[in-house]
């Protein structure tokens, strides 16, 4: 991060849109590193969602704004598009994010046709996800009446 005493490393502030510049304050804030920091080593490099912070995905404040991910919650920019679908069915790609595979898992269980692509991906964080789930769920409603 950029110390003040070099101007020139401000420079790429001039190009950037609000939600940018936004980013840039956040990412100085020092509740907000404190927590980036702590959220990282509690998961092992992979943070929950901080929400209080208006973020839908934790970013690493060590990037600045063109090399951050940021992903404004809706209510803070207004910008961000609300998308809300109801596929008939879906083959879900995971890319060996364990992260997809469960959410995807919660959205098989509302819609009919939902195929999540290599599920044994959630093993690097709970082997288990899959027996679990299945003991859990209600198979009563999803049975047409």
């Amino acid at each position: 991060m950029p110390d003040g005493s070099d101007p020139r490393s401000y420079l790429y502030l001039r190009d950037i849109d609000p939600a940018g510049l936004a980013w840039e304050f956040l990412r100085r804030d020092p509740s907000y590193v404190g927590w980036f920091v702590r959220a990282s080593r509690a998961t092992g490099g992979d943070p929950p969602a901080p929400l209080r912070w208006g973020l839908l995905l934790a970013e690493d404040p060590a990037r600045t704004a063109p090399e951050a991910r940021i992903f404004w919650r809706a209510e803070i920019d207004p910008g961000t598009l609300r998308v809300r679908a109801q596929p008939r069915e879906a083959a879900i790609d995971t890319y060996e994010d364990h992260r997809i595979a469960m959410s995807f898992s919660l959205v098989a269980l509302s819609v009919t046709k939902v195929r999540i692509n290599d599920p044994g991906c959630v093993a690097k964080t709970f082997p288990e996800y899959f027996r679990v789930l299945d003991s859990i769920v209600d198979k009563s409603a999803a049975s047409p009446s």
